[in-house]
C-alpha cells in the first residue's frame, strides 16, 4: 500500500468507524428478532462465487448454541431420571408396574 503514515491512520480509523457503524446495525437485527443470547440467518446475495453466507450475531457474555443445548440435554436427562423415579414410587406404593420413560433420542 501506498501513501503516508497519515493515510494508513485515516484507513484505520475508517475501519473503526465503519465496525461500528455495523456493530449498532447489527445490535438493531438483534433486537428487532428478539434475541436472548445470538441470532442467525442465511444472507444471500454476495457474489456467485462465494455463495450464500451465513450469519451469526452473538453476545460476549452469553452461552454459545452449543452450550445451551448440552444444558437443555442435562434438564431433559434430569427430568426423565426424576419421572422413573416418581414411577418407582408408584409402582412400589400401588403394588402394580408403570411403563418406563422413553430414552432419550441423544
Amino acid at each position: 500500500m501506498s501513501g503516508s503514515e497519515g493515510d494508513l491512520d485515516l484507513v484505520v480509523r475508517g475501519l473503526r468507524v465503519a465496525t461500528v457503524a455495523m456493530a449498532r446495525v447489527l445490535a438493531e437485527e438483534f433486537i428487532a428478532a428478539g434475541g436472548e443470547n445470538f441470532v442467525h440467518t442465511v444472507i444471500l446475495g454476495a457474489p456467485e462465487e462465494v455463495g450464500p453466507l451465513y450469519l451469526s450475531v452473538q453476545r460476549v457474555e452469553g452461552k454459545t448454541p452449543g452450550e445451551l443445548v448440552q444444558e437443555l440435554k442435562a434438564e431433559l436427562a434430569s427430568a426423565r431420571e426424576e419421572i422413573a423415579r416418581l414411577k418407582s414410587e408408584a409402582q412400589d406404593t400401588q403394588g402394580h408396574s408403570a411403563p418406563a420413560p422413553p430414552a432419550a433420542p441423544f
